[in-house]
C-alpha cells in the first residue's frame, strides 16, 4: 500500500520486474483481509495509509496468528529516527525512505528472501525432527515415546466404546 499513485506504480513495476506476483490493497482493512485469505510472504506498506498508519498495520500483522512469517517493509517520506524506531518496534523488518531506489528495493527483497528461506528450512527441519521423535527411522513404526503419549487416550477410548485394546 502506498498513498502516492506514482510511487505505488514504481514499486509495483519494480516488484514485477523482479518476478514477484503483486497484490495491491487500497487500505489497511483490505490488506488485513488479503492476509487472512492468502499466504502472503512479503508486505510493503507506506507509513501513511488512508485508514490506519503503517506502524499500526505492522502491529496488527504481527499480532495475528499466522502459519508462516510475513516479512514487513515500511516506506516513509520523512525518515526520522523516531519514526524508524517506532516502525521497527511495531514489527517492521525493513525501512525504505523516499525517494525510492530500484537497486535498494531489490537488495531489501533479497534480504527478505534469505530470511523467509531460513524460516522455511527451519519449519521443515522441525517437522522432520518431530516425525523422527515419534517414529523408528528404520521401520517407520511408531516408537515407545509415541506409545507413552497416546496410550492413556487409547485406553480411555477403548473403555468408552467398550472395545478391546491390544498392544504389540
Amino acid at each position: 500500500m502506498e498513498d502516492d499513485p506514482s510511487v505505488r506504480a514504481y514499486v509495483i513495476a519494480q516488484l514485477q520486474s523482479l518476478g514477484y506476483k503483486v497484490l495491491v490493497a487500497s487500505n489497511a482493512a483490505e490488506a488485513l483481509a488479503i492476509l487472512e485469505r492468502e499466504a502472503i510472504q512479503i508486505v510493503i506498506t507506506d507509513a501513511n495509509i488512508p485508514d490506519m498508519d503503517g506502524v499500526e498495520l505492522c502491529r496488527r500483522i504481527r499480532g495475528r496468528a499466522a502459519a508462516h512469517y510475513t516479512y514487513l517493509i515500511l516506506i516513509t517520506g520523512r525518515g526520522s529516527h523516531e519514526e524508524m524506531i517506532a516502525g521497527l518496534e511495531a514489527g517492521a523488518d525493513e525501512y525504505l525512505v523516499k525517494p525510492l531506489n530500484g537497486a535498494e528495493i531489490s537488495a531489501r527483497l533479497k534480504i527478505a528472501r534469505r530470511i523467509l528461506d531460513l524460516e522455511w528450512n527451519l519449519r521443515k527441519s522441525l517437522a522432520e525432527i518431530s516425525r523422527l521423535s515419534l517414529r523408528d527411522p528404520l521401520t517407520e513404526m511408531f516408537n515407545r515415546r509415541f506409545m507413552i503419549e497416546r496410550l492413556p487416550q487409547e485406553i480411555k477410548r477403548a473403555y468408552r466404546y467398550q472395545r478391546p485394546l491390544s498392544l504389540v
